[in-house]
């Protein structure tokens, strides 16, 4: 079916440059994916090589939609580049820079069609609906529950979906109602909360997966009890902090339908049918979560077409191919600004001298749960002053890593996610609160700051309690 696009869409109704040209480029998208998996299976890391110079060459057909921040990102990229290049560094380790770095835009390609499917699947809207209309008691609770499992299957495109459904009571009373400003701060912070808890162990996330590839010693089942606790601590943590600050008030709202309930249930049963898949491959055959991502996802996507969608299998599967092939080139901004953090992230991190690291943090003194919380801090405190936390994160745990410094493996990506979740929240360098801060109609001090940071300290403190506890 892609091919049959390629080759006619251009023409119909007369020849259109545009036309060939996005189809040129989602082809050369879905052939990065394509590359980044046969990398896995074969380890032939030239492969990764050749699928991240396909993906510039996308990025260049689709300049036009490549804003203003991606552009910044990649100029950052060529600069950094320039500078490994000129100076004296392994160069043949660019390679392996590649094929870490290729595995991100291949996550965010085959997340395409998932995406899709969910986004016109009945059940999504059904579990959307039932989580906003709870009684005001517990609905912070199932807005951060919704936020989580929106954000593990559909990333930013669940928080954009769940944020609109759930904003849009409070945004119809009037302006200078008090009782207005409340819930749209409740509303975001829950959702925002839920989904910064989902890097913790997402296997569909961009954090986790990167920071894996990177941590020798430890796969995505080895970390999983960690994470998931980690995940349920922050979220437990998110809810504790709106019971305080919250004022109690009573108000009228209608039960949702049992029907609406199954929509929730059929969620978790999407998101434990990726994740159980991607386990079993991962033990079964030793293939890298990575992998096995790239190979259930897709599979995942077409079966939850076939089934959900009328007309049968067939039609399901080629208007599933028809949607991803044209959605794909609307992803670029994503796909630079994500692939660019994680290049610059890797190359940096490889020109700090492992030796001076080891060095600085032998003088300091920090060993264990101090390095994992002051490496916390760190990438927090980067993120709020305009650094993206997926480069600070990288970069600081590429250079523990390469120092040789003694901490445990789970300890390690512990300290930088929980720096990174915090981030989401309250860093003007992210996504998240972005979207949170256009939605809300307030400036991202406001939506991110001012209403989070009780909770970000609490995270921050309930992680240094932790480390030192379990190690």
């Amino acid at each position: 079916m892609p091919f049959y696009i390629i080759l006619v869409e251009p023409f119909k109704g007369g020849f259109a440059l545009s036309h060939f040209r996005h189809a040129l480029s989602a082809s050369c998208i879905l052939g990065t994916a394509i590359l980044a998996l046969s990398e896995i299976i074969f380890g032939q890391l030239i492969l990764s090589a050749i699928s991240l110079v396909m993906l510039m060459g996308a990025l260049l057909l689709e300049l036009d939609r490549v804003k203003l921040t991606a552009r910044l990102m990649l100029l950052a990229l060529v600069v950094v580049l320039g500078l490994y290049l000129m100076g004296d560094y392994d160069r043949p380790g660019l390679i392996t820079i590649a094929a870490r770095a290729s595995y991100l835009p291949a996550l965010i390609t085959v997340l395409i069609p998932l995406r899709i499917s969910a986004m016109s699947s009945r059940m999504v809207h059904e579990a959307g609906e039932f989580i906003v209309h709870q009684p005001p008691a517990r609905r912070f609770a199932f807005l951060s529950f919704g936020g989580h499992i929106f954000g593990v299957l559909l990333n930013i495109g669940g928080l954009l979906l769940l944020m609109h459904v759930a904003l849009r009571g409070p945004k119809s009373r009037a302006i200078d109602d008090p009782v207005r400003t409340i819930q749209i701060r409740r509303i975001s912070s829950a959702v925002m909360r839920g989904f910064s808890a989902n890097i913790f162990w997402s296997p569909l996330g961009l954090g986790l997966n990167m920071l894996l590839t990177l941590v020798p010693g430890t796969s995505w089942t080895e970390f999983l009890p960690y994470g998931l606790a980690a995940a349920a601590v922050s979220l437990t943590i998110g809810w504790c902090v709106d019971y305080v600050q919250s004022p109690k008030m009573q108000s009228k709202s209608t039960r949702p339908g049992a029907a609406r309930v199954w929509g929730l249930f059929g969620l978790l049963a999407v998101l434990i049918a990726i994740s159980g898949g991607a386990a079993l491959i991962e033990t079964l055959f030793g293939l890298p979560l990575r992998g096995a991502m790239l190979i259930i996802v897709p599979l995942f996507s077409f079966g939850w077409a076939m089934i959900s969608q009328t007309g049968g299998a067939r039609v399901a599967v080629a208007g599933l191919c028809k949607d991803t092939f044209t959605d794909t080139p609307k992803v670029v901004n994503e796909l630079a600004i994500i692939t660019s953090a994680g290049l610059l992230g890797l190359i940096v991190s490889t020109m700090i001298p492992g030796p001076a690291v080891a060095e600085l943090i032998v003088a300091s003194g920090l060993s264990g749960s101090g390095l994992a919380i002051v490496l916390s801090l760190l990438i927090l405190i980067g993120a709020v002053l305009g650094l993206n936390p997926m480069i600070a994160s990288t970069i600081g745990v590429s250079a523990v890593v390469a120092a040789g410094i003694d901490i445990a493996p789970e300890l390690l990506l512990l300290s930088a996610l929980s720096g990174w979740a915090i981030a989401l929240i309250v860093s003007p360098a992210t996504s998240t609160l972005a979207i949170a801060a256009n939605a809300t109609d307030h400036p991202p001090i406001v939506a991110g700051v001012k209403w989070n940071w009780l909770f970000c300290l609490a995270v921050e403190c309930a992680a240094a309690v932790a480390f030192y506890v379990f190690w």
